[in-house]
């Protein structure tokens, strides 16, 4: 089996960030957020009311009701 030397070097990386908290989860994730929280620009954080994802989610629903080809609609000329 053929191994990417990159794939391993991500995964020797992520596993001595995580052996640097016992594999513990929450810490884990506790120093990520802190190193995101050094990075320049607002981090990524949903809406503050929920009207905004109720609109997209109803558009997504709406396109997968509406079929990709109305046959009644075609005409073909040969």
């Amino acid at each position: 089996m053929w191994n990417d030397p990159i794939v391993e070097e991500t995964r020797r990386i992520r596993d001595e960030h995580a052996r640097q908290f016992n594999y513990d989860l929450a810490a884990i994730c506790a120093d990520l957020k802190r190193f995101e929280a050094t990075l320049p620009g607002a981090p990524f954080a949903p809406p503050e009311d929920e009207s905004g994802l109720a609109v997209l989610r109803q558009a997504k629903t709406a396109q997968e009701r509406k079929p990709a080809i109305v046959i009644s609609e075609l005409s073909v000329t040969l």
